[in-house]
């Protein structure tokens, strides 16, 4: 796993730095009010990576920007963030395509499972550059949203309470939390895909209504799972795309010195999010290991080759021939997806 070192860091300080907001007169108007959403807590990983960008629009606008944070749903819940983004409800938020994808369904291709290699950072950069498409361009548009920072995730994986997963048939029968496409592929492999919110997995696996669910190790061990689930298999589903999102009129009230700054701090805040939530995960990861929490079972390369195969040969098609019922280019989409994970990743899952 790549992770930012004293360089990196050294960078990042140095380019921020140089993107410093002069001082300001003081301001006898009132500052800008945003909201901001989310439907986790802001003490995991996720929170923290997404949020940064957030916090340092409101720390280098000197007092000119002030965010009223929300969080663990308390403004509106994860499926209705968008519609919340679109009205002005909320400002500033998070955005899971997946879990409204009759708002964005375009950009539901970014939860395409086994489609990224993995890290966070190169699949945050190739979706600001599948947003450029002028037909991505135009689905955000229609919601009144544009981009505002990274928060794609890396690849999600098995976790279950009792039964250990060693191969894909163990999957057969088995009730685990998954949404969107990954809900998809899990159907297909034997298991049965449940819907729930993410603060509400750890309880239902608990009582036993779910034997477990997908995720990454941030958003597992983020929310305790290493209370209630035993076993990890990183079958490599791929992980979801989200990203922070603003409101557009929101946007263009921002001072022209903020939106540049915001908009420059791309690179950085990605380096930045893979650091803290992938880079988190893996550690939170070894050390539940060490403590014997958590037992690992990585899978053997058949069963890698076959989840590609089932991704790639039903789910992908699948997910082409909807959206062309309703008109848009699924076709065209996915080819420049692919495109771009590779250049960004520098390989290809279909090499």
């Amino acid at each position: 796993m790549k992770r930012m070192g004293l360089l990196g860091i050294l960078f990042a300080t140095l380019f921020l730095s140089s993107l410093a907001v002069p001082l300001q007169a003081a301001e006898t108007t009132k500052p800008l009010v945003l909201k901001f959403a989310a439907w986790t807590p802001p003490q995991v990983n996720f929170a923290r990576a997404g949020v940064w960008i957030v916090k340092d629009l409101e720390q280098a606008s000197q007092g000119r920007i002030k965010i009223e944070y929300y969080w663990s749903n308390s403004l509106i819940p994860a499926r209705q963030i968008i519609d919340a983004l679109q009205k002005g409800v909320a400002d500033i938020g998070f955005v899971n395509p997946s879990y409204q994808p009759g708002k964005l369904p375009l950009l539901t291709i970014t939860s395409l499972p086994a489609t990224s290699p993995g890290d966070m950072c190169p699949t945050s950069k190739a979706l600001q550059a599948l947003m450029e498409m002028p037909e991505v361009k135009a689905e955000l548009d229609s919601m009144n949203i544009r981009y505002l920072g990274p928060l794609t995730n890396d690849s999600y994986g098995v976790w279950t309470r009792k039964k250990q997963v060693r191969t894909l048939a163990d999957l057969k029968g088995l009730k685990l939390r998954a949404i969107g496409n990954h809900a998809n592929l899990l159907h297909a492999l034997g298991g049965v895909p449940v819907s729930l919110g993410a603060t509400e997995i750890y309880q239902a696996i608990e009582k036993g209504t779910l034997d477990g669910a997908l995720a990454n190790p941030s958003f597992a061990l983020g929310y305790k799972w290493d209370e209630v689930t035993k076993y990890y298999y990183p079958i490599g589903f791929g992980g979801l795309g989200q990203f922070v999102a603003i409101n557009k009129n929101s946007w263009e009230k921002i001072p022209p010195d903020l939106q540049k700054r915001a908009t420059a701090l791309h690179d950085v805040a990605c380096g930045i999010a893979q650091q803290l939530y992938q880079g988190g995960g893996q550690m939170l990861l070894e050390a539940a290991v060490a403590q014997g929490k958590i037992i690992v079972t990585q899978p053997t390369p058949a069963d890698l080759a076959k989840v590609r195969k089932v991704a790639h040969d039903k789910i992908w098609k699948e997910w082409v021939d909807k959206m062309n019922k309703r008109g848009l280019p699924g076709q065209k989409i996915l080819d420049r997806w692919l495109e771009l994970l590779a250049k960004w990743h520098g390989t290809s899952q279909f090499e």
